[in-house]
């Protein structure tokens, strides 16, 4: 297999999981927001700790996706210059 494709379809993978991620947070503070209307007020303190964790889960997840970014490109650049 070319590294080339091996590259994309690394890159396709990673931007598939990204999605199927914010749809599942989006789904979890979709139900935790219907939920809350159905049993009344409920605590605004622990939503909104519930919403900063999945804030700062994202951006760790952003990091790390642009750390993988930086890999394929420079492996990408060494695969160019080798066959150099």
């Amino acid at each position: 297999m070319d590294m080339m494709t091996a590259f994309g379809g690394l890159l396709i993978v990673i931007i598939v999981f990204c999605v199927l991620l914010c749809g599942l947070v989006a789904l979890v503070v979709l139900l935790r927001t219907l939920g809350g209307q159905s049993r009344g007020r409920g605590t605004a303190a622990e939503e909104t700790r519930l919403i900063q964790e999945l804030h700062q889960g994202m951006e760790k997840l952003e990091k790390r996706i642009e750390s993988l970014e930086t890999l394929i490109i420079e492996q990408e650049a060494d695969h160019k210059e080798s066959k150099s």
